[in-house]
């Protein structure tokens, strides 16, 4: 994508290129959870983007969970449906980025992946 940096990088030498690669150095705690995210039944999704029915809308917006309205069919609610709110969908999902819990579409909430890590404390005195 010309900034420079490889995209096909896979640090930890499994064959998961490091942004699809749920635990990218591969020392048995998923990234998501080294990151300060909850993952309650260890799939690998935060919590935030459940998605119960399996449809692949997260519950949140998804209007077989929220029993709201859903004018064009989608599945999406639209109270969060880009059709519906003429907002920006960054991730091509169909869900308006204010009410997309992952709207950059890379697997992590935007609220983890925005946040930095705590510098961890290598002082050993």
């Amino acid at each position: 994508n010309g900034d420079g940096v490889d995209d096909n990088s896979d640090a930890d030498g499994d064959g998961v290129i490091d942004q699809f690669d749920l635990d990218g150095d591969n020392d048995g705690i998923p990234d998501l959870t080294e990151a300060g995210g909850t993952d309650t039944d260890g799939d690998g999704v935060v919590d935030t983007q459940l998605d119960s029915d399996g449809d692949g809308i997260p519950d949140s917006v998804d209007v077989d969970q929220t029993g709201g309205t859903d004018t064009d069919g989608d599945g999406i609610d639209d109270v969060a449906d880009v059709d519906q709110t003429a907002g920006t969908d960054t991730d091509g999902d169909g869900i308006d980025d204010t009410s997309d819990a992952d709207a950059d579409g890379d697997g992590q909430d935007d609220v983890i992946g925005t946040t930095p890590l705590p510098t961890p404390n290598t002082d050993t005195t």
